[in-house]
């Protein structure tokens, strides 16, 4: 590897996870795949042709499987370091922002938000001690499908844990009914 690193500053949970450990944490958590062929998994879960993502609905509904199978404490932390030990090892990145909704973690309110933000910290944490020389942080994603309420306890909740590694706030999703989003309103 290089002597410099590279920065990776848009980098989303769901999407930075190899296919063999959501595989695994699928089938710790006992989730019911679609699939029962690690292959047909592993083309469900990634985007190896950018041709076949034409919009963010579809781009949605690969995320929904990765978002089912990291919805647990322990399977948050173990994407996180993974995915931070992960891209330092294959691509040299020594500066990384990973983003994620911690509420599309939560199986609609079934965990505690704190307990996955905690979580998320936790595997910061652990890959901040395996990978000393990359600087890593996350960022809270709000939805524009979420209403007032649900974006605004995502933005309280980066500010409560800012002092443990969360960045910043995001937004992302589909367009609700495809319009445009009222960036101004939110």
């Amino acid at each position: 590897m290089p002597d410099q690193g590279l920065a990776e500053l848009h980098t989303h949970l769901g999407a930075s996870v190899a296919s063999d450990i959501l595989w695994s944490l699928a089938h710790e958590q006992g989730i019911a795949l679609p699939v029962k062929d690690y292959w047909e998994f592993d083309r469900l879960v990634t985007i190896a042709d950018p041709r076949r993502v034409d919009s963010l609905d579809t781009l949605d509904q690969i995320y929904h499987w990765t978002e089912l199978i990291q919805s647990s404490p322990v399977a948050v932390e173990r994407s996180v370091h993974n995915a931070i030990g992960g891209a330092y090892r294959s691509q040299g990145i020594t500066t990384l922002e990973l983003r994620f909704n911690p509420m599309k973690r939560n199986r609609g309110g079934e965990r505690d938000l704190d307990h996955i933000i905690m979580a998320a910290t936790r595997g910061l944490d652990r890959a901040s001690l395996e990978y000393p020389q990359v600087r890593a942080g996350l960022i809270l994603m709000m939805d524009r499908t979420f209403d007032e309420r649900q974006n605004a306890i995502i933005v309280e909740k980066a500010i409560r844990y800012a002092p443990r590694g969360i960045v910043g706030v995001d937004i992302a999703g589909p367009r609700p009914r495809g319009e445009r989003y009222s960036y101004r309103e939110l």
